[in-house]
């Protein structure tokens, strides 16, 4: 859910924090919004691998990447957010996470000898490919609608994409069936 959220957020998020603080003032952070919102793709893998971490009692691994971290944020940091202000903030926490996430991918890939993350994630990230594009070009429209159709969009081609990957969709249908009976 963090693809579609993150698609949602960069194209409709002024919108939503109009919805939100119903004050035009909180526009000004659309900018460091946007930049925010690559988070969400980070901190789903940093959230999920750090598990993975504790649970193979890494501790001092995990210690490193909070110690890397801070510094990174310190150094990155202080900088960016003096001159660029919150859009320096908003930048040096998408750097900050994006060194974060990449302490917990190498560990563990070697923990469980590679994650093939090409293989898991191209149906997800084409299917929210098109719906930013949906997004892109409908990003003059207003209303829930739009937010609305573009989530449709997420769902069907991510719907289409799955089954196309299993073959058919009896194959598809047999592969989930004990999903639903459950």
């Amino acid at each position: 859910m963090a693809l579609p959220a993150l698609a949602g957020l960069f194209f409709m998020g002024d919108r939503v924090l109009l919805l939100l603080y119903r004050n035009p003032v909180f526009l000004q952070a659309f900018p460091a919004l946007r930049i925010v919102t690559w988070l969400l793709i980070f901190q789903v893998f940093t959230s999920v691998l750090g598990q993975v971490l504790v649970a193979s009692h890494r501790e001092r691994v995990t210690l490193r990447i909070v110690v890397v971290d801070t510094l990174c944020n310190l150094a990155v940091g202080w900088p960016l957010i003096h001159f660029f202000g919150v859009r320096g903030a908003a930048f040096a926490l998408l750097l900050t996470r994006i060194a974060d996430c990449c302490q917990h991918y190498v560990p563990v890939s070697r923990l469980l000898a590679g994650i093939p993350l090409a293989r898991i994630a191209w149906r997800p990230i084409l299917a929210a490919a098109c719906m930013a594009g949906y997004l892109a070009v409908a990003s003059g429209r207003t209303g829930i609608l739009t937010g609305i159709y573009a989530a449709l969009i997420y769902g069907m081609v991510l719907l289409f994409l799955t089954v196309w990957a299993c073959g058919r969709y009896r194959q598809f249908r047999d592969r989930y069936r004990p999903l639903l009976s459950e």
